[in-house]
């Protein structure tokens, strides 16, 4: 969606950002070749059954993004300049808009996100590195799909430590919010056994966080020349498991947030000039990832 938002100036060190990013990419990149394109050119170069998860688990072993000092704007505050009391922008129709989509309402504090937690993959590792959300718990890795979020065990400091999503998130205790976001690293499977995956992990959130507000979250664009690098990669297979996966918010009555649409272009793509890779997003983008949240929330 086309937010009507003055263009802030960019928080943060440019050349720390280009590090961390650097980073991200080389030790994540969507799970390496294995987030996406991994998965993928190895379902297709088979050509037999064969457990997604042991893939999955290659690429989870890669080094997640390491904390870095949070970019800072001109006021010293590492979220962005918030809107006039009260003033609230229309979410206007695009090509890309989901049914039901929660639309744009008052900016709320951070502190809505005290009692918050996160879930996904390697794009959301950067919630947690780039310290966008620090009030929040986050529970990401590399690697996790909807077919392996609820049975592989991705966190923890040394593999005897390692647990599923679910099990390591009740350290962080009971939450009053939920955000979702997967898919990238199921896009190796048909979509009917996507969504049944997605809807077996949310069954399994809702039943351990039956008071929670449960977001789900679109996957982000991919950039316009991503498929010379991943050839099974692209905007419309991104953009056709997204309303998907917006179907299956709307089956649950769960809260469906379109950030597909607030990070694209003008064309459905992710701008060059904020992924290297076509694929993961520079501090930049996060913080405008945690003002779509910011102002797209739903009354408890």
């Amino acid at each position: 969606m086309q937010v009507h938002r003055k263009r802030r100036q960019k928080r943060g060190h440019p050349i720390l950002a280009a590090v961390i990013l650097l980073a991200l990419v080389s030790g994540a990149s969507y799970g390496g070749a294995t987030l996406w394109q991994g998965l993928q050119d190895s379902f297709s170069s088979t050509q037999k059954e064969e457990d997604p998860a042991e893939r999955d688990i290659i690429g989870a072993q890669a080094e997640v993004v390491p904390p870095a000092a949070p970019p800072v704007g001109a006021s010293g505050s590492r979220s962005s300049a918030p809107k006039d009391e009260g003033e609230v922008s229309p979410d206007p129709l695009t090509p890309y808009t989901a049914d039901r989509q929660v639309k744009a309402s008052a900016q709320v504090e951070l502190s809505y996100f005290d009692d918050a937690v996160f879930f996904g993959d390697s794009v959301s590792t950067g919630l947690e590195g780039y310290h966008i959300v620090d009030n929040a718990a986050c529970y990401a890795a590399v690697g996790v799909s909807p077919h392996t979020a609820l049975t592989v065990e991705y966190i923890g400091a040394s593999v005897a430590d390692k647990k599923t999503l679910l099990e390591a998130a009740k350290e962080a205790g009971d939450r009053g919010k939920v955000y979702i976001m997967l898919g990238g690293n199921g896009l190796w499977q048909e979509k009917d056994a996507f969504i049944a995956d997605y809807g077996a992990f949310l069954d399994a959130v809702i039943k351990q966080y039956p008071n929670a507000t449960v977001y789900i979250q679109s996957m982000t664009p991919v950039g316009i020349n991503v498929g010379e690098t991943y050839v099974n990669i692209s905007r419309e297979k991104v953009i056709e498991y997204n309303a998907a996966i917006a179907e299956l918010s709307a089956k649950y009555n769960l809260p469906f947030l379109n950030l597909f649409e607030t990070l694209m272009d003008e064309e459905g793509y992710l701008p060059e000039e904020v992924s290297p890779d076509g694929l993961h997003l520079t501090p930049e983008y996060y913080y405008r990832w945690l003002d779509y949240l910011r102002t797209h929330t739903v009354s408890q």
